[in-house]
């Protein structure tokens, strides 16, 4: 949704075009790779690609998402099916310095775990790719997961549906939690520090969805919402803000983190077109604890609420499979979770069990 670049590839200019050029071409790249004739994925994979590029709407801060499914072959054909699908992966970054973030599953795990391996909402958004850009979708990869589609306006009468939506925000708010109460120390060489810093100025917007699918829950209306639309969200989320957030400590997270969010967009612009990177890393250093800062009281409030609301049954299980599982992987190129240099260990947290006065502190830095 909003990269956040190293002041190395900045200066070394390896970051994208703002035009969105060269996500589109690396859009064509990847695509193409993975599903032209005599290809080793062509018959034994499915891919979709979703987001802001397919829809037309990417910028340079933009990432590529990705859905791909595949059928594990044996021998030299299983090693040249992944040496494709990660050389692929490999030629987005290094050619056009995209970033690619996606979900793989083999086909087993479609067969027998379709239940419970993506969320619903996020279902809804890829069925809607896939049936409004089918340019992008090879085999239709989502088509079997359609069942488990959530639309906010119709479904949540089912409980299963209900339950599985419920359990999926507040999953989703409990590993924000985690993630930013582990900020410590900022460092440019480590990969973690800018992916953290990524999901933290992007909260204020992307917890625009969580918060239209929890109003949903509760009984508001939400037909025809747009969910395709990050204003038509953000202006109807704002009820919910302004319903739970009782001492103003949430808007005036969310206005801090859209702040952050636009000024390091510009710096972004100005130092690419310079070349000079020296305010944009000094930049990088002040704001990486008071935009975590917010976005873990953000979070820790939207958590409380809904685990105050009980919106789930917990005898309704919706758990993704587990990352490390053979039928299951997540790839994130810019993601701290991929394995990372020896001398990039996280930094000692100090975030955790940080009080509302330290939060309230590092928020007006």
């Amino acid at each position: 949704m909003g990269v956040v670049y190293s002041e190395l590839a900045v200066k070394t200019g390896a970051i994208p075009a703002e035009s969105g050029l060269d996500h589109l071409q690396a859009a064509h790249f990847f695509f193409d790779a993975l599903t032209e004739p005599g290809a080793p994925t062509s018959d034994t994979a499915r891919l979709l690609l979703l987001g802001s590029v397919v829809t037309g709407q990417c910028n340079r801060r933009s990432d590529l998402d990705y859905f791909l499914i595949r059928r594990p072959l044996a021998g030299d054909a299983g090693i040249h099916q992944e040496l494709r699908i990660q050389g692929a992966i490999r030629a987005v970054d290094e050619r056009f310095h995209v970033r690619l973030e996606g979900k793989q599953f083999t086909e087993h795990a479609i067969a027998y775990g379709g239940h419970s391996i993506a969320s619903p909402l996020w279902l809804s958004h890829a069925l809607d790719i896939q049936d409004n850009y089918p340019q992008w979708a090879h085999r239709a990869p989502v088509e079997q997961l359609r069942p488990y589609a959530v639309n906010l306006d119709g479904d949540l009468h089912s409980p299963y549906k209900r339950s599985a939506v419920a359990q999926e925000i507040y999953q989703y708010f409990g590993h924000k939690v985690r993630m930013f109460s582990e900020a410590g120390e900022f460092s440019a060489e480590r990969p973690t520090d800018l992916h953290r810093l990524q999901r933290a100025l992007e909260a204020g917007k992307a917890y625009a969805r969580k918060g239209l699918a929890i109003m949903a829950l509760e009984g508001a209306a939400v037909i025809g919402a747009d969910v395709t639309s990050k204003a038509s969200m953000r202006d109807q989320s704002a009820r919910l803000l302004e319903k739970i957030d009782k001492n103003g400590s949430m808007q005036r997270a969310t206005d801090l983190l859209n702040g952050l969010d636009a000024e390091y967009g510009e710096l972004l612009n100005q130092a690419a077109t310079s070349g000079d990177t020296r305010a944009y890393g000094t930049w990088l250093k002040q704001n990486y604890l008071p935009a975590c800062a917010a976005s873990l009281r953000l979070s820790q409030e939207y958590l409380d609420y809904v685990d105050h609301l009980t919106l789930y049954d917990p005898a309704i299980t919706f758990e993704e499979l587990d990352s490390d599982d053979d039928d299951c992987s997540i790839h994130d190129s810019g993601s701290w979770s991929l394995d990372l240099p020896k001398d990039s260990t996280p930094s000692t947290p100090i975030l955790v069990n940080a009080t509302p006065e330290m939060l309230d502190t590092l928020m007006r830095v």
